[in-house]
């Protein structure tokens, strides 16, 4: 993995991050409606101060990733897997389990999007899986 992944990704932070993925329906209609139904309010009422504080939230743990590159994380209820996915490209390898099927579908859907296409040319992987 490229040592300088991180700036690899043509986002600053988490928020600017989901907020590409919720503005264009860039995965199946079905999991598109189900990321635009989790993350809602995101989308429709959170101003710059709002988006701000949750990309602050990821902030001690991407330092961690990218002061650690390869390192191995588990999340637990991960959702749509908003943040294993950010974290896979900030360089750590990062699984992901959540009980409901419909958002681990999304975040499926969300990691083969990445594997497929926008940074394909930059060698940037999304190191994430999903399970029930």
């Amino acid at each position: 993995m490229d040592k300088d992944l991180a700036a690899q990704v043509p986002f600053q932070d988490i928020s600017g991050w989901l907020d590409y993925w919720l503005r264009a329906p860039r995965i199946p209609e079905a999991e598109q409606a189900m990321l635009k139904r989790y993350y809602y309010s995101f989308l429709n009422h959170f101003g710059d101060y709002v988006r701000k504080h949750y990309a602050s939230q990821v902030q001690e743990v991407e330092q961690f990733v990218r002061g650690s590159p390869g390192c191995r994380l588990l999340e637990v209820g991960c959702g749509c897997g908003t943040e294993s996915l950010w974290l896979g490209l900030q360089g750590a390898s990062v699984t992901g389990i959540d009980l409901n099927a419909e958002r681990l579908a999304t975040a499926m859907a969300l990691s083969r999007a990445h594997q497929a296409g926008i940074w394909r040319e930059s060698g940037c992987r999304v190191q994430a899986d999903f399970h029930l």
